[in-house]
């Protein structure tokens, strides 16, 4: 009944913006209305809830770049990673900005690790690179034809 809900609804903690747990629902949220590729709207999730699993309940405010910084080591990610997963939280700190729950992106000041370079290019063999085509091509077509794209983008033709 109307009566019982309304009662229900006022026992729970409202939505407190200022810690990220509850930002981050709050953002989710509003990016679930844009129309947002699949898999970036997956990946935006995925890292958003990875950041709530490590700072969630700390007030918004309190998270510097030197935090993210922390986080990506402690990930031991790399250079490419970080990029990616600055890529999907950064507009979340900006929604963050623009909704005056915090004052500044951290994530425009964060430190980016070297990129150094692991050694020389892997080369794959015909037999690997027609495996791995094989296999995207079952997996995801699409993605197959990223991989040939960059597979034969740098061939010499004597």
């Amino acid at each position: 009944d109307l009566q019982s809900a309304l009662v229900k609804s006022q026992q729970h903690d409202p939505i407190r913006l200022d810690r990220l747990d509850d930002a981050v629902k709050n953002y989710l949220c509003v990016i679930s209305k844009r129309s947002l590729r699949p898999s970036s709207a997956k990946q935006t999730r995925i890292n958003l809830n990875q950041l709530s699993e490590e700072f969630g309940e700390r007030d918004c405010r309190s998270i510097t770049p030197s935090d993210l910084e922390q986080w990506f080591s402690r990930r031991n990610w790399k250079r490419s990673m970080v990029d990616g997963v600055i890529a999907k939280i950064g507009p979340f700190s900006t929604w963050c900005v623009r909704e005056a729950i915090i004052l500044e992106n951290p994530c425009t000041k964060v430190v980016k690790p070297l990129n150094f370079d692991d050694g020389p290019p892997a080369i794959f063999s015909v037999e690997d690179t027609a495996r791995l085509l094989n296999e995207a091509q079952f997996t995801n077509p699409l993605i197959a034809k990223y991989l040939a794209i960059g597979l034969f983008a740098g061939m010499k033709i004597l």
